[in-house]
């Protein structure tokens, strides 16, 4: 226990004093941005008269050099400063104590007997080649391989006992030596991992140190007397930032919207930052960027007989086969934008919130799990609509709408939705993406249905003149399966002609709200409990009988 007190007080002498002027500052204060951080340090300084330099040691690696910025207090003035990384090779002096004295001569010892096993081992081999070369030259002789020889009887008999028993003394002396082998291996083996081990003891007790950099300020200053002062600086790191986590809770139909956010929060800057003040901003000053500039916007015309983007206005569009239209009447056009899309992307709002926390945090670098904290908790007024597109979905689906949400300067995120204690799925949230009112769907209400069925009935084709009509009526069908009255909002649309010639009238509907520009229906119903309504709603198509109308 002595020995790793005095270790340890050694290196921690080691790596607390400083020459001269040199300072350890400490972290007070870290704010997280989305992408970065900026960290704010102070450090008590001491100077004498005149002109002098005081470094400012022991700052993370990644610092952005042109975000310093360095507040001082004291009868100095501050001249200039840089940022420098100095390699410190450490003292690595043999340790004298008896504890390291005695590893190291045990270390010694194991090692030179481990040397002396291998020139033992390297001359075992020698000796066996040897005899095994003997025993093969024994093997090849023209006796063992059955020639005859031209001698007599007696020297043939001499020739065969005389191989005999120096293929048993090679065999035995083999046989010997692979023994002593298989034993010098096992000896050889233990006394490697002996001195393994003792080595292990002796570096962990007396642990080489490395070289390191040190990411240091140096500033000059002009002290008018001795005396001490203080410096307060800070600066960016990229290698920070943090993690929106976004959740939108319903308890169930009519509840407010419950808003949830926190932050996780991660750093890798090679310094963990330990009892600090946190902020957490929702700006991004990594994504700054310069207004962008708009360029020239050019129309083109398309090439007679292209077809119209079926997306446009989420409409249903009828076209006309073989259509033989005037150029300038055709208002299709190529939107040609000739700036930069990543610059159109990286439009920077302004605003952005800023939170502060009451107690002090530690936030490691690189680990396992980023921290997380609570940024806050809100109730949104929300208003709840039954809604249903019965041309794609007979369910009818809950929609909830709440306004202001922008106040809360939600960051760009993907949020989770849950609607009683069950878990929907994701929404995207961006701050220039959405009115000043959100929509989520929360799911399903399966106590209503809602049907559209087209009444062949009420559908006709005909011919008038030089022109077809086509008609065609839908029959809606509304069902409350519930005890409870309930207000459900009906979206469908029909058609739009964009062609001369194509003409698409509005026919006689069940009163209800519709737009021109996209052809979009909606119609309010308010059922009681366990109620069924229907209606009727239908539109007339007429073009030239010698055209042929796609999408009806």
């Amino acid at each position: 226990m002595k020995h790793l007190l005095t270790a340890a007080l050694a290196v921690l002498l080691s790596f607390s004093v400083s020459a001269e002027g040199e300072i350890i500052s400490e972290v007070d204060e870290v704010t997280f941005f989305l992408s970065g951080a900026q960290i704010k340090r102070s450090a008590d300084i001491q100077f004498s008269a005149g002109i002098q330099e005081v470094i400012l040691h022991g700052l993370e690696p990644s610092i952005n050099p042109s975000s310093i910025i360095l507040a001082g207090t004291g009868p100095y003035t501050l001249l200039s400063y840089r940022h420098e990384i100095r390699t410190i090779q450490p003292d690595n002096a043999e340790p004298t104590d008896p504890r390291a004295r005695e590893l190291q001569a045990k270390i010694k010892a194991a090692d030179d007997s481990l040397s002396d096993m291998r020139y033992w081992q390297q001359d075992m081999r020698f000796r066996l080649d040897v005899l095994k070369n003997e025993k093969r030259l024994l093997l090849e002789n023209p006796i063992n391989q059955g020639q005859a020889i031209g001698d007599s009887l007696e020297l043939l008999k001499n020739a065969v006992d005389y191989l005999s028993k120096r293929l048993t003394i090679v065999n035995d002396a083999l046989l010997e030596l692979q023994r002593e082998e298989a034993l010098y291996t096992q000896t050889g083996g233990r006394l490697g991992q002996r001195l393994q081990a003792l080595r292990q003891e002796y570096q962990s007790l007396y642990p080489t140190k490395n070289p390191y950099y040190d990411y240091r300020l140096v500033l000059t200053i002009d002290a008018e007397r001795a005396g001490s002062g203080s410096m307060d600086f800070s600066y960016t790191v990229p290698s920070a930032g943090w993690q929106p986590e976004i959740e939108f809770r319903s308890n169930g139909y009519g509840e407010p919207m419950e808003l949830q956010q926190r932050a996780l929060l991660h750093q890798n800057t090679g310094t963990d930052w330990k009892g600090i003040d946190l902020f957490v901003s929702t700006s991004n000053p990594a994504g700054y960027r310069n207004k962008p500039m708009l360029q020239p916007w050019v129309l083109n015309f398309i090439q007679r007989g292209a077809r119209r983007d079926a997306a446009l206005l989420d409409a249903v569009q009828v076209y006309a086969a073989e259509e033989d239209v005037a150029d300038e009447e055709v208002m299709d056009a190529v939107i040609v934008q000739s700036f930069d899309v990543a610059q159109a992307k990286s439009y920077q709002q302004l605003a952005y919130k800023r939170f502060e926390f009451d107690r002090k945090f530690t936030v490691k670098s690189g680990a396992a799990y980023p921290v997380r904290v609570k940024l806050e908790s809100a109730k949104l007024d929300c208003e709840y609509r039954l809604v249903a597109v019965p041309k794609l979905d007979s369910r009818v689906y809950v929609q909830a709408r709440f306004a202001d949400w922008q106040e809360y300067m939600l960051p760009d995120a993907k949020a989770k939705l849950y609607y009683q204690n069950m878990f929907l799925g994701e929404l995207a949230i961006h701050q220039n993406m959405y009115a000043d009112t959100l929509e989520v769907s929360m799911g399903f209400d399966d106590g209503i249905q809602v049907t559209r069925e087209l009444l062949m009935s009420g559908s006709k084709n005909r011919i008038i003149g030089k022109r077809i009509e086509q008609e065609r009526v839908y029959s809606y069908r509304v069902q409350n399966f519930k005890s409870s009255p309930v207000t459900v909002y009906i979206e469908d649309h029909i058609p739009l002609s964009r062609q001369e010639g194509l003409e698409i009238e509005r026919m006689e509907c069940r009163k209800g709200s519709y737009t021109e520009h996209d052809g979009k229906l909606e119609w309010k119903f308010d059922l009681d409990g366990k109620a069924t309504e229907t209606y009727e709603c239908g539109f007339r198509v007429s073009y030239p009988k010698d055209k042929v109308v796609q999408g009806l």
